[in-house]
């Protein structure tokens, strides 16, 4: 995919940017440099099938984390206080590691 287009064009009318209406893209469908805006004060040199835009998934990797002592990091439960306590009746407290 490219990150850059080569162009020919008088100095006067290099573009500041090139806009592209990306709202259309859905998993599948590509832009290529064919679906840029053109005019006939700029011209193209960058092949017209080469794609400058897609659409791709993001796989998510969940990872452990280590503290010390080498226990894994794992969420706090609730400690349940009975009914009539004066404490709070829910009260998060860490995992002790096992190991």
């Amino acid at each position: 995919m490219l990150r850059a287009i080569e162009i020919e064009c008088l100095p006067a009318d290099i573009p500041k940017n090139i806009e592209v209406d990306i709202s259309h893209l859905v998993f599948g469908i590509e832009v290529r440099v064919k679906d840029l805006p053109h005019s006939e004060k700029l011209k193209f040199l960058t092949d017209e099938n080469q794609m400058i835009a897609h659409i791709t998934t993001v796989k998510e990797e969940v990872v452990a984390v280590r503290m010390r002592g080498g226990c894994a990091a794992t969420p706090a439960e609730p400690e349940v206080i009975k009914k009539g306590s004066r404490r709070p009746r829910v009260k998060a407290r860490p995992r002790r590691c096992q190991g």
